[in-house]
């Protein structure tokens, strides 16, 4: 799948959890937790229908092939797409991280953006299944 996408499947997934809808047929390795906005959980099910594999959803609409500063805006409005982005809102650091990001429209983003890619250079990743 294409960077910057999400599969409807998944998301469907994520609506049904989230609505109690059960119409709405997914995987289950995509069921996430419910803190989607419901305003844009009606956008997505209009792009998306239950049982379709192949439609996609743009992560960071209007800017989904680009990485910019977007992406707190959508996040603080409980419209991020990954489990990852819903997170964001549970720590009480990451929280504040982000509500100073969305206030500041990303004024230092790309900095700690960079930051944070050299200290995951450094990161020792496990290249075989013997070593977990």
């Amino acid at each position: 799948m294409a960077e910057g996408v999400k599969a409807c499947c998944c998301l469907l997934a994520k609506i049904s959890t989230a609505t109690g809808d059960t119409t709405l047929a997914a995987t289950e390795d995509c069921r996430r937790r419910p803190d989607l906005d419901p305003k844009y959980i009606e956008k997505i099910k209009t792009k998306s229908k239950p049982g379709d594999q192949n439609s996609i959803v743009e992560m960071d609409p209007g800017s989904f092939k680009t990485l910019d500063k977007s992406y707190f805006r959508i996040v603080a409005k409980r419209r991020g797409l990954l489990q990852s982005d819903e997170d964001l809102q549970d720590d009480i650091e990451s929280k504040s991280y982000l509500e100073f990001q969305t206030l500041s429209h990303g004024s230092n983003f790309f900095k700690d953006f960079g930051d944070s890619m050299v200290k995951m250079s450094r990161v020792n990743v496990k290249s075989n299944r013997k070593s977990d």
